[in-house]
Formats: C-alpha cells, structure tokens, sequence
C-alpha cells in the first residue's frame, strides 16, 4: 500500500534473498506473479479501479529490475493475472481507467514490449485468464465493484482479435475461476455478493462461444469458490451464501446430482477417485464458530 509495491524472496529455509521496493506513484500493490526459468520472476498488479496504472515488473534472480512497465494515463487500473504462452509472451489480465472501467487483455513479449493491450465491456475487471491448445486466449470476470458490470467472458486469438464475448447474470454478477474441458469448452463460476440479487452460478460454453448451459444453483445470494471435474465430466463446486454454504453436483449438462445447503460458507474443494468429494470453509464474518 501507499504507491509501494513490494517483492520478497526467501530461501528454501526462510533467509531472505532479496527484497525488492518500487515506489513509483500508482502502484498500490501487485497481485500475481509468474515464475521464470532462470530463477527470475514477472509480478503484475497496480493501482485501483480509480487510481494508479496496471504495472508489470521483471526481476532477475537476485533481484535486479529488468523492465517495470506502467501501462494507463493514471487514472486507474491494475492487473490480477499473469500467464504465459508457448513463446514465452506474458499474457495478463484486469481492468484499465476508462470511465466506466473496461476489463483488459494485454499480452507483452518477453523482452517487455507491448504487443496489444485491449479493453471489453463497461464497469467490468477480468479476474482469471488461460490459453486453449489453439492458443487463443479466455477471459473471465464481472462486475469491478460498482454494482454495475456483469459476469463477462470473451474468447480473442493470440494477436487479440475477439472470437466472442458473452455476458451473465444480473449486475453485480461475477466469474472468478474456469476449467478447460477437453472438448474445448470452458466452465465458468461465480456468483454475487450478499444484496447483488445473484446465486452461485456456473455457466458452460463450448470452442465456438455457444452456451451450453448457464445456471443459479441457489434461491439466496451468494458465489461459488472451488470447482472440480472428474474422469466422467461430473462437475463438483462448493460456495459461500450469507451465513450458509452449498455443495452441488452436476452432470456435464448442469442438471443437478445433488445439491446440499451446508452449515458455513465453503472455499476448498477435492474429489478422490472413490467419488467422494470433501469441502472446507467457515463462517468469517458472523462469529458463530463454525
């Protein structure tokens, strides 16, 4: 916080290695990093929807800065995710300062030039980004907090030319985690905040931006956290509701196996092999223990 972003490595018995600052105005903070081969490291972040620019920093093993690149006219924006594709170009994803705020894809090359940095929707951050086999590049989001975007999902190619882009849900509405399936399809989650008026909701949508099914799993507000698919396409999510939590079961079509209201809000999830699934969670917010 206070335009100082922060970089710490420790060794693998906890010694520090480095600590890098850097206290350019408009970085608030980074939010995600990607491990490089050599020992280096790319982490992306910035400011706020409202301040700052998105920022992405390359460091050496030892902790030299290599490139630090602020992107945006400092009116807001930061970065939340970072990949990289098969040529080694960084691929991330945010939201940038546009009045209202636009969801971004930007894709820099190794080196830190900028290859296209592009804006989709109104009132909208990309919280989670991946590449398909064809290495076009998947998007997903929602709302950035104003109670005005909607869960979003757009498909471009590797030079950033949409294939499609689709939206879900009521405002407030948001997509935070995605599978991709082997058939190419993507599965989405998400939900809304208490108040937003939108369930725990998972949307399917084949390669060719066809929605394959797009539902609420719950009659009171709330989003789901964790995800998993097993060897039959049988879909597993947990999630989080006002004071409750939920656990479902879909087929590879949505239709419901089973849908179970839990005692506190979910976040974790695995299934084993035997079929059985095992949640985790906790109420944080209303003192009750559980």
């Amino acid at each position: 916080g206070m335009d100082n972003g922060c970089i710490t490595k420790l060794s693998a018995t906890g010694n520090l290695i480095y600590n890098a600052t850097l206290n350019k105005g408009g970085l608030v903070a980074y939010q995600d990093l990607l491990l490089l081969p050599k020992g280096g490291l790319v982490a992306v972040g910035g400011g706020t929807s409202a301040y700052g620019n998105a920022r992405i920093t390359r460091v050496g093993a030892t902790g030299e800065v290599e490139f630090d690149k602020s992107i945006g006219n400092g009116q807001g924006g930061y970065f939340t995710k970072i990949i990289m594709d098969r040529h080694g170009n960084y691929i991330t994803v945010g939201v940038d300062g546009s009045k209202p705020a636009q969801a971004r894809i930007t894709k820099m090359r190794p080196e830190g030039k900028l290859s296209f940095d592009k804006g989709w929707g109104a009132h909208n951050v990309f919280n989670n980004v991946l590449i398909d086999e064809d290495e076009n590049i998947v998007a997903i989001g929602g709302d950035v907090g104003d109670g005005q975007g909607r869960a979003y999902l757009v498909k471009v190619d590797g030079k950033g030319e949409q294939q499609f882009e689709l939206s879900f849900g009521k405002p407030g509405t948001i997509f935070e985690e995605m599978l991709l399936l082997e058939d190419g399809s993507i599965l989405a989650m998400g939900g809304g905040a208490y108040g937003t008026g939108n369930a725990s909701r998972i949307a399917k949508v084949n390669a060719e931006g066809q929605v394959v099914f797009d539902k609420e799993y719950s009659t009171v507000d709330g989003k789901f956290n964790a995800m998993k698919v097993n060897d039959l396409g049988q879909i597993f999510a947990c999630a989080e509701e006002k004071d409750k939590g939920r656990i479902v079961k879909l087929r590879p079509d949505g239709t419901e196996l089973f849908n179970k209201e839990t005692d506190a809000a979910l976040y974790a999830l695995e299934v084993g092999k035997n079929g059985k699934v095992v949640a985790a969670g906790g109420n944080v917010s209303n003192n009750t223990g559980k």
